[in-house]
């Protein structure tokens, strides 16, 4: 089924259980799964998936048209998150766009271990380093209200979604254009620091929809860690002090990380629901 030949059979179905295999027979010959159709169509008309499957209503004519328009894109591997501007992470709804990554359950992961660790510990100041759509900054920002978060990024693009998404979920947090540390003024503290950088080495092959992200916020040189290391020797250099520095990244970097450890510094690894290390908390001691 043509792209023109779908639109046309999609401005003519009404009834909402053939407009829906409508689009999975669309997807399917595309190889992608017919979860997909379901999300956009439930997207659409802001229902749920048992009213979806058990509905015999018919779909308005603005409905079906958006419908078919989103379908196409996702036929064209894009994202479903971008199609919708729409992403669900840490139970918060998110506005992302083609100029961010999509955020992951693995950061999840991440943050839920980041605050986990925070017990009994006073969170005045908190940096989260390539921010991206902000989701990380803000939701440490909800957590620890009371502390003063900064979010840098070296994307202008990048920062204005993540705005959007601060005034979406009332989080007061300060967005700053810079490439890594470079805005930050030297010997500057922060009681937490987290940079979710990219890390994947360019000879990784990633699936059709990844590719569709931005590579400057997925890839990296030297085997994926040239940005993190930058990163790292930018806090030694400026003298900008931290009691955590929480990092995720490709399991096995951690052994490079181990090589841009101070004296007075110790390293903590966590695994990913898969066992592997993919985070590291850089203490100082």
């Amino acid at each position: 089924m043509r792209g023109f030949s779908f639109f046309c059979r999609a401005l003519y179905t009404k009834n909402i259980q053939s407009l829906l295999l409508l689009g999975v027979a669309f997807l399917r010959n595309r190889g992608i799964d017919r979860i997909d159709a379901e999300v956009l169509l439930i997207y659409i008309l802001q229902i749920s998936r048992t009213k979806l499957r058990t509905s015999t209503d018919n779909v308005p004519l603005f409905s079906r048209l958006q419908y078919a328009w989103f379908v196409f894109q996702r036929s064209r591997n894009i994202p479903v998150a971008y199609v919708t501007n729409h992403a669900r992470w840490m139970g918060l709804d998110w506005y992302v766009d083609s100029n961010v990554l999509i955020p992951r359950p693995e950061t999840e992961i991440l943050c839920k271990i980041i605050v986990e660790s925070q017990k009994n510990t006073s969170i005045k100041r908190i940096l989260e380093v390539g921010t991206g759509s902000g989701c990380i900054a803000i939701w440490l920002k909800k957590m620890y209200p009371d502390a003063d978060t900064t979010a840098v990024d070296i994307s202008k693009k990048a920062l204005q979604v993540a705005e959007r998404n601060a005034m979406k979920h009332d989080a007061q947090v300060q967005f700053i254009h810079s490439d890594l540390l470079e805005k930050i003024p030297e010997n500057t503290h922060f009681d937490l620091i987290v940079a979710n950088l990219p890390y994947v080495p360019h000879d990784i092959q990633v699936t059709p929809e990844v590719q569709r992200e931005p590579v400057s916020a997925i890839f990296a040189d030297d085997d994926g860690f040239d940005i993190i290391r930058r990163m790292v020797k930018q806090l030694q250099q400026k003298q900008i002090t931290t009691k955590q520095l929480w990092l995720e990244h490709n399991p096995g970097q951690e052994i490079y990380l181990r090589e841009l450890l101070q004296k007075n510094q110790e390293l903590l690894t966590h695994r990913d629901i898969a066992g592997d290390n993919r985070f590291s908390c850089v203490k100082t001691i």
